[in-house]
């Protein structure tokens, strides 16, 4: 005993009185905080890269739409009628602006999404923000008697999925709609955030719901 007793005073002496186990320990705190940080640099780099794409593909708008004016200004004076030229230039050019434009529209969306869905900084308060203020609406309401009973708490369970057809439907809608016009692409992305706002109104989280709520969704 009193052997190992010198030896652990000895081996602490030569580490300058630090605790033999710290590496270990550090190692094993940076583990458990690696998987954190991976995901933090993840979701950065789906913002960057999405914003980088859609910057791309904007710049990409602008140079056809440059272009376009270019060709009346060129061709329409000398060689062709402008009705001409703008004919056939657009229809050259329909399909590659019209792809550019669903690009921006997808990566914007994609960047959003990763922004929103990071776990701290601005995203996270003015998530906060948003989950106080429809959290009040729906005590509010509830109080009034107005619920929405067993299909809030399905709907609260299924919500992630319900959030990702929804975005899906907007993809598709801005891939398939033609002609694509601002105004498509506007009321489309209105119609996805009062839908998801939607969902997030009538939605019953666990905590909120009654017994008997809770009760009748297992049994069902």
């Amino acid at each position: 005993m009193v052997m190992r007793n010198r030896n652990a005073r000895s081996g602490a002496a030569s580490n300058g009185g630090r605790d033999p186990l710290g590496p270990s320990r550090d190692f094993t705190s940076l583990s458990w905080r690696a998987p954190h940080r991976e995901a933090r640099r993840g979701a950065a780099d789906v913002v960057w890269a999405g914003a980088a794409l859609a910057v791309t593909s904007l710049l990409v708008v602008i140079a056809i739409d440059l272009g376009r004016v270019f060709a009346l200004q060129t061709l329409a004076i000398n060689v062709l009628p402008a009705a001409v030229v703008t004919v056939v230039f657009d229809q050259v050019t329909a399909f590659t602006r019209s792809s550019a434009v669903v690009v921006v529209f997808v990566a914007v969306l994609v960047a959003l999404a990763a922004w929103f869905g990071r776990a701290n900084g601005v995203p996270a308060r003015l998530r906060a923000v948003g989950d106080t203020a429809v959290s009040s609406v729906r005590s509010a309401a509830a109080q009034r008697g107005l619920t929405t009973g067993e299909f809030g708490v399905w709907l609260h369970s299924a919500r992630r999925v319900i959030r990702y057809l929804i975005g899906l439907v907007a993809v598709l809608i801005v891939l398939f709609v033609r002609p694509l016009t601002v105004g498509v692409i506007l009321s489309t992305t209105l119609v996805s955030l009062l839908a998801l706002l939607l969902v997030e109104l009538l939605q019953r989280p666990l905590e909120s719901a009654s017994p008997q709520t809770l009760t009748e969704s297992k049994s069902s």
